[in-house]
């Protein structure tokens, strides 16, 4: 990561680093990570509650992942909009399949890959609140070895485990535990 590039991509508007991510420049994705994190936790904490809210906060999280790699400017929806309202359709569906007793065979599933974005052309107004985005991030770096950081990272820009594998030459076992240590590292409160 060229750490000179990024030291101006604070200037850069939400619309301008999706566009470097979609173009390959995954190291963009952090600025535009921290920029939103406290509107995901934000939209996750009114919107469930108890138990739940440590795997909904991981629902939004890779909701956001989704928005980035679905985000089309030509729709007339600021990112910010996009991203918002996905994720919170997200935690809704997250929130009504967790209350339902009801199983889903995994092949009638869609996939993140295969989602369509929605029609977000209808305005929203949400009373955000500000939260420490760089703290976040801080702790959560602090938290994650290199390698699991690394993982978490590539499998968050849609990459399989083998891909994944492939790129750190350990096995998809290895990247396997790494997601299952990182997911529990990073829901642990403290």
């Amino acid at each position: 990561m060229d750490s000179i590039q990024l030291k101006g991509s604070g200037g850069l508007s939400d619309e301008e680093l999706v566009k470097l991510i979609q173009s390959g420049k995954d190291e963009y994705f952090s600025v535009l990570f921290k920029r939103h994190i406290g509107l995901i936790k934000y939209i996750v904490g009114n919107n469930s509650s108890g138990d739940e809210t440590e795997d909904a906060l991981s629902e939004g999280f890779l909701s956001f992942f989704k928005a980035v790699k679905l985000y089309a400017p030509e729709k007339g929806a600021s990112f910010k909009t996009f991203f918002t309202i996905t994720v919170q359709s997200d935690i809704w569906d997250f929130n009504k399949k967790k209350k339902s007793k009801r199983r889903i065979p995994g092949d009638m599933l869609t996939s993140i890959e295969e989602a369509q974005p929605l029609d977000h052309n209808s305005p929203e107004s949400l009373l955000l609140r500000k939260e420490s985005v760089r703290d976040f991030f801080d702790t959560a770096k602090s938290k994650l070895s290199d390698f699991e950081y690394a993982v978490f990272c590539d499998r968050c820009f849609g990459r399989s485990y083998a891909e994944i594998a492939a790129r750190t030459g350990r096995s998809e076992k290895a990247v396997s535990a790494a997601l299952a240590r990182t997911k529990n590292k990073l829901s642990n409160k403290g």
